[in-house]
């Protein structure tokens, strides 16, 4: 999976600050946040046949959060919803893509299928 096919999975945009919404809401797509952006990162978990993700970002302008603080404000996001198994004791991502930063992206990904 690429980046680009993992955006029409995100369900839910989170950032630094605890703010979370819809990408489909009046909130994520006012003219300044403009839904999913490159310097999002995409936390995501393989949900049976489709995966999940949540897209990571800090509430500060050109701050780009670390796939690894990402990943851990996803999980912690997710607990808080119950949105895991009970009975399920790891809750380490499938995919991760990390945000854009300046030019490129950083590249640090873990991929379910590879």
């Amino acid at each position: 999976m690429k980046r680009e096919n993992a955006i029409e999975y995100v369900s839910m945009i989170i950032d630094d600050a605890l703010g979370a919404y819809s990408p489909d809401s009046e909130f994520a797509q006012h003219p300044d946040r403009t839904g999913i952006v490159d310097s999002d990162t995409l936390i995501g978990w393989q949900c049976g046949f489709e995966p999940m993700f949540i897209a990571v970002r800090s509430y500060l302008p050109g701050v780009v959060i670390d796939w690894e603080e990402a990943e851990d404000l996803a999980i912690d996001y997710l607990t808080e919803k119950k949105w895991f198994s009970p009975d399920r004791l790891e809750r380490e991502a499938d995919y991760i893509f990390e945000g854009k930063q300046g030019d490129y992206y950083a590249g640090n990904y873990r991929d379910y299928h590879g």
